[in-house]
Formats: structure tokens, C-alpha cells, sequence
């Protein structure tokens, strides 16, 4: 780490409230901007080691930009402050090009008049952020966000937030209630799965069984597909419910519950054994696991059926083997020859990768004895950062000496010019407490880079 540098401004000049681009470096730690001797506060964000994004503070004349970080403060580029041409009062919003939404989802193109838009730094659409862009003093392009009802498009510069009025008013269409239009099956037992057909399916939060809720997957704005609840009897109405109310009720919603005489069941085995849980998260494979699904009870020939991620439905006829990372939802359940069905069963086979191998090792001597060890951060296949990394050293190009653990992709190893030529590794270790192969040893750090010693 070093003292930071402002090499450049994006924007070298204009009025307070400006937002610039400092590039330079030593800003993953910086702690504080100044523009001449005034703070900037918290009005920064820092996007990488190299660049800064900050809204200019209150000043005068032209001023030498800095960085502060943990070691030191630096910088030698400068901003010229300049009137702005809203002058130094809050924005006003006097027409917008559209007023009217089509859709509650957002996406409308807006152009927003007004005044005071050149240190703009925020617009909202009631009380939801926007996105935008300037384009001059008096004019912002920006992009309705998803909301509902009338609601004000209020701008925020670096002076105060526009007043509302009945100018600045955009209103999004009220979004119809959905609609069901067909069951089928329109009879069966609990666990049959049932196609709803009608309209506005996309928006649906909900789905019930009388008053029984039940999951529904989305197909498309027609399509859905649900599986009937256990406990629920006689001739019940289906209804499902999105932002635009709930759908109303009629005969071509209704679904007849069929008392069966013997309802099949389906048991699962696994290889390993064991291998799957009824609740998510648990229960964590380091491998690819075989499932078996073995169907009973019922009439006459029996089909299972399983769905595997939420995916496309397919008719069971063998063993079947999960690899996938993550936590996966497996659901199967059996038809016998009269219909019959049992209710839907859900397990969870749950598959974490093995660690992967660090790569970019590195290692150099810094200070009195000491061997700065750095990697490249690993990712697990699954997408889970690893758990911690070990650190080896020894005298051989195969080091076996444990000489740290930590949860960083760097650490300080001591070392002493008698240890001689050394050599050092790096290995990951995953939630699983899994250890991955070592990676490929350093050069030899010798008795001679070893400095102050």
C-alpha cells in the first residue's frame, strides 16, 4: 500500500455539486477527499484501486484535489470552480415529455424540463429512484422505475430537492386484476398437478385453493402450473393474486376433489446413502449422488413422476444421478392406473464443489525477516467463496510445514537467514472443510533476500 495520486479529473472544472471521476491510486482504502481544505464528507464512492467518484464540495477559485487513505495523503491534480448556471438554489421540474406510463413496470423514456440540473444528483419517481442522464441545465433524460398510481418526479441537485406541483406528475396505468379461464385436470386428489390458463399470469404473487395457498410456477402470461393442496375437499374456486387485485371467480376456475381409496406413496434411496434432506441448505454432499425412487400402494400400474429444479416434468424409469452445485429441489410423486395420486413429496439433495487450487502465488521479502505470501482469490464451481487458505513452507520444493491459516489472500511469513533457501505453497479449504491440492511452490526464497537478519 502507498500514499494515493490523483493523476486526473474526468471533469476539470465547473460548479459545486459536480460529480467527477478522480483516476489515480491507492483508493481501495482512501478514507477522505478534499478539494483545496474542504472535506467532501461521505459524497464519494470509490469504484476500483484507480478511480474515484465524487460530488464536488462548496468552494471558490481553482483548488489541488487529494486522496487520503492509511498512508498518507496525495495528489496534484487541480478542479476550477465555476458559477453554475442554475446559479446556487434547489431545481424545479416544469413539464415532463410524457406524463402518462404504459406499463406499471417502469421503462418509459421521460425527457424531465426544468432549471438547476447541472449538479444533479438524484431523481425519483415518487419515492423510487430513477436512472438518468443530463443533458443540460434545463433537461434530464431519465427512465420511469416500476410503481403504481400518480406519483411526483421530484430532482435533487446539490442545492435541495425541486417542490412539487401539478407539473412534474407522471401516472402509471392501473394494472388489471389476472383471470382464470381454465383448470385441467379439473378433478383429481391432492398432488395432481393442474395447467391454469387465462390472463396477466406474469404478475402473480399468489395462488389459493379455496383459502388454501399453494406454490405456482410461471409458465407465461397465460400458463401456470400448481399442485393441489392436501386437506382441502368438495368443489373449491382457484383464484391467484398479483398488484392488480385478484382474479374473480367463476365455473371455469373450479377444481372437484376426489376422495382416492388407496393412495400410492414413493420411497427414495440414495447413493451415498442418505444423501438428501427435507429441508434446504442441510445435509451437504461433497459428490455426485444416485437417486432411486421405488413406487407402492395404488391400483393397477403406477407412474412416478419427478421435477428436478423446477424444470420440465419427466415420467421416472431409473436411477438417476445429481451433480449439480448448489442446493438442488428434487419432486416425485406417483399416478396409479385409476388416477390416484399421492401429494407432491420435496427433498432437497444439497452438493457443495470441492476447493479449488489457488493460483498467482507470489512471495516476496519485505522488512526485517519477513515473506509477504500473496494468491489470486478463489471461487468454488458453486459459486461459495472459499472458507480459509493454508499456508506451507519448508526446504524442499514440496513444502509440508503448516506456517499460517487465514481467511485473506495475503499473510506475513517470518523467516530467518539460518532457515536457509525456502520454499512456500498455498492451498484452499472449502465450508466443507475440504482441502484442495497444494498449489505449484515459488521459487526459492534464499538466505540472502532475507534482509536485517
Amino acid at each position: 500500500m502507498s500514499v494515493p495520486t490523483v493523476t486526473s479529473i474526468d471533469i476539470p472544472r465547473g460548479p459545486a455539486g459536480t460529480l467527477v471521476v478522480l483516476t489515480g491510486t491507492g483508493y481501495t482504502t482512501a478514507t477522505n477527499v478534499l478539494f483545496g481544505a474542504v472535506d467532501c464528507g461521505p459524497r464519494f464512492n470509490v469504484l476500483s484501486d484507480t478511480q474515484l467518484a465524487v460530488y464536488v464540495p462548496t468552494g471558490s477559485g481553482t483548488v489541488t484535489v487529494t486522496v487520503t487513505n492509511a498512508d498518507g495523503t496525495g495528489g496534484t491534480a487541480t478542479f476550477a470552480y465555476i458559477a453554475s448556471p442554475g446559479g446556487t438554489s434547489a431545481p424545479t421540474v416544469t413539464s415532463l415529455s410524457l406524463s402518462t406510463g404504459t406499463s406499471s413496470d417502469g421503462g418509459d423514456a421521460v425527457t424531465v424540463n426544468g432549471t438547476g440540473y447541472t449538479t444533479t444528483q438524484a431523481v425519483y419517481f415518487g419515492t423510487v429512484l430513477a436512472a438518468w442522464a443530463f443533458v443540460s441545465d434545463t433537461q434530464l433524460s431519465v427512465v420511469s422505475p416500476p410503481g403504481s398510481g400518480p406519483v411526483d418526479v421530484t430532482v435533487v441537485n446539490a442545492y435541495g430537492t425541486s417542490a412539487t406541483s401539478g407539473a412534474d406528475v407522471f401516472t402509471y396505468p392501473t394494472m388489471a386484476a389476472p383471470t382464470i379461464s381454465g383448470v385441467s385436470p379439473s378433478a383429481g386428489y391432492a398432488g395432481t398437478q393442474v395447467t391454469l390458463t387465462g390472463t396477466g399470469l406474469l404478475n402473480v404473487t399468489g395462488c389459493f385453493f379455496g383459502t388454501s395457498p399453494v406454490d405456482v410456477s410461471i409458465v407465461s402470461d397465460t400458463s401456470a402450473i400448481v399442485f393441489t393442496p392436501a386437506g382441502v375437499t368438495g368443489v373449491v374456486d382457484i383464484t391467484v393474486v398479483s398488484a392488480g387485485g385478484t382474479s374473480a371467480t367463476s365455473s371455469a376456475d373450479q377444481f372437484t376433489y376426489v376422495a382416492p381409496n388407496v393412495t400410492p406413496a414413493t420411497a427414495i434411496t440414495t447413493s451415498p446413502a442418505n444423501a438428501w434432506a427435507q429441508v434446504g441448505f442441510s445435509n451437504w454432499q461433497t459428490g455426485s449422488v444416485t437417486v432411486t425412487l421405488t413406487p407402492s400402494g395404488g391400483s393397477g400400474a403406477l407412474v412416478t413422476t419427478c421435477m428436478y429444479n423446477n424444470q420440465t416434468p419427466w415420467t421416472y424409469g431409473a436411477p438417476f444421478v445429481i451433480s449439480d452445485a448448489g442446493c438442488n429441489v428434487l419432486k416425485f410423486w406417483t399416478v396409479d392406473a385409476n388416477g390416484k395420486a399421492e401429494a407432491v413429496n420435496t427433498v432437497y439433495v444439497n452438493i457443495i464443489s470441492g476447493s479449488a487450487v489457488p493460483t498467482g502465488l507470489t512471495v516476496t521479502p519485505v522488512g526485517t525477516g519477513q515473506i509477504l505470501v500473496s494468491w489470486a482469490p478463489v471461487v468454488n464451481a458453486d459459486g461459495a467463496q472459499t472458507a480459509y487458505y493454508k499456508v506451507y513452507s519448508g526446504a524442499t520444493t514440496a513444502p509440508a510445514t503448516l506456517v499460517a491459516s487465514t481467511q485473506g489472500c495475503i499473510v506475513t511469513v517470518p523467516q530467518a537467514r539460518s532457515a536457509g533457501a525456502m520454499y512456500f505453497a498455498v492451498s484452499s479449504v472449502n465450508v466443507k472443510n475440504v482441502e484442495s491440492a497444494k498449489s505449484a511452490t515459488s521459487s526459492a526464497v534464499t538466505a540472502g533476500q532475507i534482509v536485517g537478519v
